[in-house]
């Protein structure tokens, strides 16, 4: 046996650092739903320029951008300066508007 073990060291040693490993890290569990969330904002974010885009096709550029401040009137109720100048500079652009005031929401 120990001549075995001796011959063919490598092996036993392979076993117990695996089992070490295992030992480490079974207790820590990776974080994947923060990240999962983020990606879900992002897409959250997405989806709002889309449907924008949508209306914007449909009903024009002017009710769209309408449409858009009155989702988020609640939200642009507690804008800073800095956010309101950026809502009135996205107000030509009602798909980059909803994305800025979707991201807003989530942040």
């Amino acid at each position: 046996m120990w001549f075995f073990v001796l011959d063919h060291w490598k092996l036993p040693a392979f076993i117990v650092v695996i089992v070490v490993g295992w030992l480490l890290f079974r207790w820590r569990k990776p974080d994947t739903r923060g990240a999962m969330q983020e990606v879900q904002d992002e897409l959250d974010i997405i989806r709002a320029g889309a449907v924008a885009r949508d209306m914007e096709i449909q009903i024009g550029t002017e009710q769209t951008v309408q449409q858009v401040k009155a989702k988020y009137a609640a939200k642009t109720m507690a804008l800073d300066a800095t956010q309101m100048l950026k809502v009135k500079e996205l107000e030509d652009d009602p798909i980059a508007l909803a994305r800025y005031l979707e991201r807003l929401t989530r942040g």
